[in-house]
């Protein structure tokens, strides 16, 4: 009898100890009103990205023990040690914590086969890609994609993952994780038409159209000074390339925005930003079929603005709007999520920024929540139920209940 209650007394302490290490890493704070119902995790990592499964009330958080004042992708695996936390939405609770490298980064869910797909972005420099299962948070696979992995993809309808390394675009089977082939291009973009079943990146002749399930080149499209960063809009059969063309120094790049048809490769718009500047494209709305842009130059910043998908007309100023993290549409609604008024707040002694909501380009921005630390990203639930915003600065993740 004796034996037993000291076992029972053993496995209590040994549940506590686990359950107190579990809230040490990943403590939920108050939820609390006044607009959206907001929730916090306090972390004891810094997060670097979060992902959300559609259809399910799981959440990831990707997160490395790096300082806050230490840049995560620098780290190695001697120094940090990555991980990944599965959190229950509906719950508010942090359901499993995994390992994973030292900087996981780039993460993509496939809700069809649940799967999470995270990239070691430095660690040893294999750029390893591990597989997790959603349901358990566990981790089912591993393997090495290559150098320098910059860029992922999920091709839902074919079932692959696409990660654009130095070695090439690696094509994974997206229930195994395995790379079934590698077709020659450059580190850069990748996207998908998940409508026409292409994957678009670069080769050293143009831009690369692949077959989405076999992984095999079709064509590759001269596109001339259109290259750079890869957008897609399926809705409008639209490509979007933004970049800065280099000259005889840096105050003397080209930027330009393109405007590519994504079946036939026509180059339907090419708009030069200016010189000495660098144009980025933050987000796509497919809704209204339009783009919204950023330039950056050698003197200064220009403004984040709303352009028309096929000419590049200039729609809308965001006043105040942040690149970083950039705003989000909606994939449904159109609706412009964004972060605006970067200030130092002499209370918290931080710099502190507002969330905005523009429903409707022409009407004005609806304030959701004053006084955030600028998180790293945002991401939004296709529902538009949840928007999660990472915080490197607080090791926090806020929760939005929209």
């Amino acid at each position: 009898m004796l034996a037993v209650l000291l076992l029972l007394v053993s496995t209590i302490s040994i549940q506590s100890m686990n359950a107190t290490a579990r809230a040490e890493r990943f403590l939920p704070g108050a939820c609390e009103r006044g607009g959206p119902l907001t929730c916090t995790f306090k972390l004891k990592d810094v997060p670097t990205s979060v992902a959300i499964e559609e259809g399910s009330p799981r959440a990831f958080v990707l997160h490395t023990d790096a300082d806050t004042t230490v840049d995560p992708q620098a780290c190695d695996r001697s120094v940090c040690r990555g991980s990944v936390s599965m959190i229950d939405l509906t719950k508010m609770q942090l359901v499993r914590t995994v390992s994973v490298g030292s900087a996981p980064g780039l993460p993509l869910v496939d809700r069809l086969t649940h799967r999470l797909f995270v990239v070691d972005e430095r660690g040893d420099g294999d750029g390893t890609v591990y597989t997790i299962d959603t349901r358990t948070g566990r981790v089912v696979g591993r393997i090495q994609a290559g150098l320098c992995p910059c860029s992922t993809a999920l091709a839902a309808k074919t079932n692959r993952v696409f990660v654009s390394t130095s070695a090439g675009l690696r094509m994974l089977d997206a229930t195994s994780g395995a790379v079934i082939r590698t077709l020659p291009s450059l580190a850069g973009s990748v996207v998908i038409d998940d409508r026409l079943n292409r994957a678009y990146t670069y080769g050293p002749g143009g831009m690369v159209v692949a077959d989405a399930a076999s992984g095999r080149a079709l064509r590759t499209w001269k596109v001339g000074e259109c290259r750079g960063q890869i957008a897609i809009d399926q809705r409008h059969d639209r490509l979007y390339t933004a970049r800065a063309v280099d000259g005889t120094g840096s105050n003397q790049s080209q930027g330009y925005f393109c405007v590519i048809d994504a079946r036939s490769g026509t180059i339907r718009a090419t708009i030069k930003e200016g010189v000495g500047v660098t144009t980025r494209v933050l987000a796509v709305d497919s809704v209204a079929g339009t783009v919204v842009l950023f330039t950056h130059g050698y003197v200064g910043n220009g403004p984040v603005r709303v352009v028309h998908g096929l000419t590049g007309e200039t729609i809308r100023i965001l006043e105040d709007a942040t690149p970083i993290p950039p705003p989000i549409v909606g994939a449904k609604t159109g609706t412009v999520y964004y972060m605006a008024r970067v200030r130092y707040d002499p209370a918290s002694r931080r710099e502190v920024s507002a969330l905005l909501r523009l429903n409707r380009l022409r009407e004005e921005p609806e304030l959701l929540v004053n006084k955030l630390a600028l998180p790293s990203e945002m991401v939004l639930s296709a529902t538009h139920k949840y928007l999660l915003l990472p915080s490197p600065s607080l090791k926090s993740l806020l929760v939005l209940h929209l």
